[in-house]
């Protein structure tokens, strides 16, 4: 499944480089990501990732997830340049600019850590609502934790993006990292019923 998440990354970074305007497309890859969220919550679980978890959460709940991509990558988008631009602001301004940015950055990178595991979790299935404030939650609670998940996962992403051998797998364990944090802290706040 790592392989195919690479296959379709790296065909949509060729493809914007031909026809830049396809950046747009860019919420698309929440789609593949979140399969491989998926399977690490099915890991997570203690089940056995299968193929036809897979599929089936292809086209569960894929709006939520287009959304949330969306969002996410404007917030980062948005954050980046700010602090990209502060820097020809100078002074004092400029500082405090940068600073709140980068913080904008640092935050919504957090909240997406501990978000998409329970977006991801059909044991967690409920309204966006209560998934956003569960998600808030976890981040108000466990911070630090959260913090580290959270470099853990830049690190990999500017590794894979440098190197194309962990790409195969990097992604995979990273999110399986993460899940075996969020879940089982998700189910201490907020069982899961089973019946």
């Amino acid at each position: 499944m790592n392989l195919a998440w690479l296959v379709v990354v790296a065909l949509f970074a060729f493809l914007r480089l031909v026809i830049p305007i396809l950046i747009v497309l860019a919420p698309l890859l929440a789609l593949p990501t979140a399969v491989l969220m998926r399977l690490a919550v099915a890991a997570a679980r203690d089940r056995s990732p299968s193929w036809s978890m897979a599929t089936a959460e292809l086209g569960r709940l894929a709006g939520r997830k287009l959304l949330l991509g969306a969002a996410q990558l404007i917030a980062l988008a948005l954050g980046v340049v700010n602090v990209l631009l502060a820097g020809s602001i100078g002074g004092i301004l400029g500082i405090l600019s940068a600073l709140i940015a980068s913080y904008a950055v640092i935050a919504t990178w957090m909240y997406g850590v501990a978000l998409w595991p329970i977006v991801c979790d059909p044991d967690r299935e409920a309204p966006l609502r209560e998934q956003l404030r569960m998600a808030l939650t976890v981040v108000m609670l466990r911070p630090l934790q959260i913090g580290v998940l959270a470099l853990i996962a830049a690190l990999a992403l500017i590794v894979c993006v440098q190197l194309i051998a962990p790409a195969v797998f990097l992604p995979g364990i990273v999110l399986v990292v993460i899940a075996g944090y969020v879940v089982p802290f998700v189910d201490r706040l907020r069982p899961v019923d089973v019946g």
